[in-house]
């Protein structure tokens, strides 16, 4: 496996709350692989409601917190998937 499907339905961003539904969309309409395992970045739907901008930024707190956690769960996500190939392969080896 070299390959991972991120679900990342950031509406902040970009600036549209369709973003969110869109993205959530797409997962759903293209096809599965169980090559390509999703990784899901859990991202609170919008909430209608104006951010602030600070240092030119559109809801910089936000975004912040939201690219931190993106990190942190892919690299758990790296660490489980490696983790897991290594097993399978020990697995096979032992055959």
């Amino acid at each position: 496996m070299k390959t991972i499907r991120l679900l990342y339905p950031d509406h902040v961003s970009g600036g549209l709350e369709t973003y969110y539904f869109g993205a959530n969309l797409l997962q759903y309409i293209l096809p599965e692989n169980g090559n390509q395992p999703i990784v899901r970045m859990e991202i609170a739907p919008p909430d209608g409601k104006e951010k602030a901008v600070t240092n030119g930024i559109y809801a910089e707190d936000e975004m912040k917190y939201r690219l931190f956690r993106g990190v942190i769960t892919l690299i758990g996500t790296l660490f489980l998937l490696v983790g897991y190939r290594k097993s399978t392969e020990s697995v096979d080896e032992d055959k």
